[in-house]
């Protein structure tokens, strides 16, 4: 995302949580997150969701000691930022969204590099000293969902 990493603002936050998680520390990814029963994740995958801190805690702990790293992440569109301005952008319970599309590079365990795209949006609160996760929502787009191709036609010419 950048060389920021100061979690101060949204995008400083989420440059924390990015760095943190091509270091492959558990510790510093865990504390991007509010420590509250209520945050609630969409994981990319296997599972359609993680509920609380603790929760979503032991899954990044989980994927930090998986079998691959993540050993590169770009943003390739965005990042939109929103709810961060005027007076209440540095106030304690602030809420401000960020949303990215992005490629993650992953290197499994052969030592091949996968490309990971997808969609990403996170919705923090700033909290007394820095902004924390309280929402995320990572996904990619289904193939055919509705079973009648893209909807979007392009006008010919």
């Amino acid at each position: 995302m950048g060389s920021g990493s100061d979690p101060g603002t949204p995008l400083g936050a989420l440059n924390t949580l990015l760095t943190a998680i091509v270091a492959g520390d558990a510790d510093a990814i865990v504390d991007c997150y509010a420590g509250i029963d209520d945050l609630h994740v969409f994981v990319e995958g296997p599972r359609w969701q993680t509920v609380g801190h603790p929760a979503v805690a032991r899954g990044w702990r989980a994927f930090s000691a998986a079998p691959m790293s993540v050993t590169r992440v770009d943003l390739t569109d965005g990042p939109w930022v929103h709810g961060t301005a005027g007076d209440s952008a540095g106030v304690p319970g602030a809420l401000a969204s960020v949303s990215a599309t992005v490629k993650m590079t992953v290197q499994g365990v052969a030592g091949d590099d996968r490309g990971v795209p997808m969609r990403l949006t996170w919705v923090l609160r700033r909290d007394d000293d820095r902004w924390r996760i309280v929402h995320e929502h990572a996904s990619q787009p289904l193939t055919d969902p509705y079973g009648v191709g893209d909807w979007l036609v392009t006008p010919s010419t």
